[in-house]
């Protein structure tokens, strides 16, 4: 390749003349001409909540509002999950297609929920 265009979706053209995956864009600054393109813009993409914060505690059909902003392209749309504390495995999806831009979500805890601490995460 000699331009980034002609690489796939999440792909960019190094200076070796071949498409690589986004992220060793910016691991190796090697871009053909020096700037990792636009379709690129999601590695470096970040969502930060700033509510709840840790140790809030939660009851029973109460609604937490979840608040966050944004760094770089994180995209049209993402997915809040919950997480249990220190797993990576998905709970429950507490809501999807949320445009990032809105900055906040409200979730109604189901009356019947399991006691333990969650991590929220975007995606």
């Amino acid at each position: 390749c000699k331009v980034h265009d002609v690489c796939g979706d999440t792909e960019y053209c190094d200076v070796y003349g071949d498409c690589y995956d986004c992220h060793g864009c910016y691991m190796y600054l090697d871009a053909i001409d020096g700037t990792c393109p636009e379709v690129c813009d999601w590695v470096t993409a970040s969502v930060g909540f700033d509510n709840p914060v840790a140790n809030d505690v939660f009851t029973s059909a109460s609604d937490v509002v979840f608040s966050w902003s944004t760094s770089g392209n994180v995209g049209d749309s993402i997915r809040l999950l919950l997480l249990r504390e220190r797993e990576d495995q998905v709970v429950l999806e507490l809501g999807s297609g949320i445009n990032p831009a809105q900055g906040n979500w409200t979730w109604r805890v189901p009356r019947y929920f399991p006691s333990g601490n969650f991590w929220v995460a975007a995606a």
